[in-house]
């Protein structure tokens, strides 16, 4: 009986000793990873076609940076320009696209909003690259100036840039 009394305080002591030495603290892992801000942006393809009748036109947009993901795009202001232009749309799921439209009925000139692409921007803003082609009636090219501006909703609608 001695015995069992002393196993049994013997084990009663080991469990409190137990319970009152120092447990190891757990480990919390309070590193978080680097945010990423994403953004839905939309940006103006403007071409600037002068005194010469825009009737086709090709643009080709890059975001050199990777940062944008092209989500969408829409036609430009009211005119012949005011559908959706022609794109793969395939190529916009990436940073990188070309678009294009013709007309022929009379032909806008001077600057003219001819799509409005939107962008899902993560982890910066993107830096385009551009290049264009332009053609008068018949074919004919000429230099054109393109601008991708940051759309800006207070412009009356049709407003030209």
């Amino acid at each position: 009986m001695k015995a069992l009394v002393a196993s049994i305080l013997l084990v009663a002591a080991a469990v409190v000793a137990g319970a009152w030495s120092p447990q190891p603290e757990p480990r919390v892992d309070n590193t978080m990873p680097a945010a990423t801000t994403t953004e839905f942006l939309a940006y103006d393809v403007v071409i600037d076609a002068g005194s010469e009748p825009l009737s086709a036109w090709q643009v080709e947009v890059k975001d050199t940076l990777k940062h944008a993901r092209i989500v969408g795009i829409e036609g430009g202001q009211p005119g012949p320009y005011s559908g959706a232009p022609h794109y793969d749309p395939k190529a916009i799921q990436g940073e990188h696209v070309i678009i294009g439209a013709f007309t022929t009925k009379d032909a806008p000139t001077g600057k003219v909003r001819v799509a409005r692409l939107h962008v899902m921007a993560e982890g910066g803003t993107p830096s385009f690259t551009t290049t264009i082609t332009a053609a008068a009636p018949g074919g004919r090219a000429f230099n054109a100036t393109l601008t991708i501006q940051p759309h800006t909703p207070d412009a009356a609608p049709g407003a030209k840039p």
